[in-house]
C-alpha cells in the first residue's frame, strides 16, 4: 500500500465513520418497534461501521509494518556506519 492510497483510505475511513455517527443518531430506540426496512437500515449501518474498522486495521497494520521497517534499517545503517 503506498502513501496515497495508504490517505485515500484513512479519509473514506473517517467518511463513513462520519456517516455512521450521524446516521445512528437518526435511529430509533433498540427497543422500539421496527420495520423490515428500518431492520435493514440498522443492518446496513453496522455493516459501514465494521468496513471502516476493518480499513483503520488495514491502516495500523501498515503502519507499524513501516515503523518495523525503518527500524530495522536505521539498525543497518548504524552497523554500516561503525565500520
Amino acid at each position: 500500500m503506498n502513501t496515497a492510497l495508504a490517505q485515500r483510505t484513512f479519509d473514506a475511513s473517517i467518511l463513513i465513520m462520519n456517516r455512521v455517527k450521524t446516521d445512528c443518531s437518526m435511529l430509533p430506540a433498540l427497543s422500539a418497534a421496527r420495520t423490515t426496512a428500518q431492520l435493514i437500515e440498522r443492518a446496513k449501518i453496522v455493516r459501514a461501521a465494521f468496513n471502516a474498522r476493518s480499513l483503520f486495521r488495514d491502516i495500523h497494520s501498515r503502519a507499524e509494518a513501516l515503523s518495523e521497517a525503518l527500524v530495522r534499517f536505521q539498525q543497518r545503517r548504524d552497523r554500516f556506519l561503525r565500520l
